[in-house]
């Protein structure tokens, strides 16, 4: 059996936590391994492949904590969640700290799932709203 994609949610929205968990446990290759609504709260990110975090939480994802995460931990991939289309000043912010890759919030499981294993195998993602 292939190995999971083990994922971090983070996002301070509990409901949309909660929905992104249920999206993903229809996928069978993605485990979701923890969520919370701080990545603060979180002691170690070893076990983790994928980090879906929320970069317009105040609480969660400043682009800061964000540049901290990958430099202590730098083999994990971080899909940072969007609400906002088209904001180059976030793609260029993202994108000095070596994250590539951005998913619109308002995206469909579909997507959800093709930026996941796109950035598991070593590709970049955008959403297509966000280019």
């Amino acid at each position: 059996m292939k190995e999971k994609i083990k994922i971090l949610i983070a996002n301070s929205h509990e409901i949309y936590r909660n929905a992104l968990e249920m999206a993903l446990s229809k996928t069978p290759n993605v485990e979701v391994c923890f969520t919370t609504s701080d990545i603060k709260n979180i002691n170690t990110f070893d076990n983790i492949d994928i980090l879906l975090s929320d970069i317009n939480s105040p609480v969660n994802s400043s682009i800061e904590n964000l540049k901290n995460i990958t430099e202590k931990y730098p083999g994990i991939k971080i899909i940072a969640l969007s609400m906002s289309q088209g904001n180059e000043y976030l793609k260029d912010s993202l994108n000095n700290i070596g994250i590539k890759n951005l998913l619109q919030q308002s995206a469909d499981r579909e997507e959800l799932n093709n930026a996941i294993n796109a950035v598991y195998n070593g590709n970049n993602y955008i959403s297509r709203n966000l280019i």
